[in-house]
This record gives structure tokens, sequence and C-alpha cells, in this order.
């Protein structure tokens, strides 16, 4: 698999622990609330963004009515007190998933999100 500029820039940073701690300070409160109520909705942020922001298209990969999932993201900002229609709100959101996800699966990186 190519390395992704996400992930040369990733590698790049002497500490990872900064972008562990970027991860967890965007997205702590959603990862706490789906192991506290048996969520999903981490994923639905992931897939969202990887259906670059098509509620239809995130709705058929999550198996979900498209209320659903609107529902889902409006829980989403409400728990991290971000806008997805803001171009700020939502790059530090998807830059806090890729890195999340990047760390998850660097062979030496700590756990982003605990």
């Amino acid at each position: 698999m190519p390395t992704s500029r996400l992930q040369e820039l990733l590698r790049s940073f002497d500490d990872r622990g900064v972008a562990a701690e970027f991860c967890q300070y965007v997205l702590g409160r959603l990862v706490a609330y789906d192991r506290a109520h048996n969520a999903d909705l981490f994923r639905t942020l992931q897939v969202y963004f990887r259906c670059g922001g098509n509620a239809v298209e995130a709705a058929e990969q999550l198996f979900l009515h498209r209320n659903s999932l609107l529902y889902r993201l409006q829980r989403i900002e409400t728990l991290l007190g971000i806008d997805l229609k803001d171009p700020h709100d939502r790059l530090t959101a998807n830059l806090a998933v890729e890195f999340a996800e990047l760390l998850q699966n660097l062979p030496d990186a700590e756990e982003a999100l605990r």
C-alpha cells in the first residue's frame, strides 16, 4: 500500500503523542460516548468523510436510512461542539479521524484514542 501524504506528515512528528493528543482533544468526547452507549458515531463520521460528505452514499454504506444518518451527524456535531458545514470545523474533525486511523495502523504508535 502506498504511503499517503498524511502518513508522511505523521511520521515526520518527533513525538507522535502530539497527534494522539490532537485526536483525543478533537474526538475524545465522541469516542467516550460510543463506549458508554455502545454507539457507532466514530465509524459514522469516518464513513461520512470517506464519502466526501455525501449523506446518501454514507447512509447506503452504513445500511442506514438517510434521516438516521442525518440524526447521527447532528449528534456528532453536538457532542464535538462543531458544525460540519463549517470548513474549519470539518477539516479539524477530518484530520483527527485520519490521524486516529493512521496512529492505530502504525506498528510503533500509541493508541490514538483511549
